[in-house]
């Protein structure tokens, strides 16, 4: 039987709706018979679980339901049936971004798409996040008009040089 917080959950999307997203793209063939039975059925994951992989007991079928109701892109695509995903996403996002700040890994580019993806969606931005960005965004162009000047002189040197 499915369990009462997936009754309780109302979806955004039909089926079909899902089935056109990119994340329900990214499963493998028995995941989506898998989430498709379980969402139809409106959670019975073992039933669901006999149908996609052919157990020959509704033992297996049970202990495995676990694992497959475990993995990352089906409890992603779950996600977004429900209308969770955004929320969620958003803040693993801010923790990767939080932490690549620090690392001071992000190029401009990176920065740039940032910003888009954040305008894309509609997301706000933590002021602390933002600053940081603007901040490390800013430091990369200093960063990089100093190293193209170091370049272009030492280009001058070689080039008087040569004569």
């Amino acid at each position: 039987m499915g369990s009462t917080r997936q009754r309780e959950r109302k979806p955004v999307m039909t089926l079909e709706e899902l089935r056109a997203t990119p994340i329900y793209g990214r499963l493998t063939p028995k995941q989506k018979v898998f989430l498709s039975a379980y969402l139809a059925s409106g959670g019975e994951r073992i039933a669901s679980a006999m149908r996609a992989y052919s157990f020959k007991n509704r033992e297996a079928a049970r202990v495995s339901s676990y694992r497959f109701l475990a993995n990352p892109k089906v409890k992603a695509a779950i996600k977004v049936f429900y209308g969770e995903a955004d929320d969620q996403n958003r803040e693993e996002f801010l923790a990767w971004l939080e932490q690549a700040i620090k690392r001071g890994t992000l190029s401009i580019a990176d920065r740039d798409s940032i910003r888009l993806l954040f305008a894309a969606r509609g997301w706000k931005m933590t002021p602390e996040v933002a600053r940081e960005l603007e901040t490390h965004g800013a430091e990369k162009r200093r960063e990089l008009a100093a190293a193209e000047a170091r370049a272009r002189t030492e280009a001058q040197r070689n080039r008087f040089r040569d004569m």
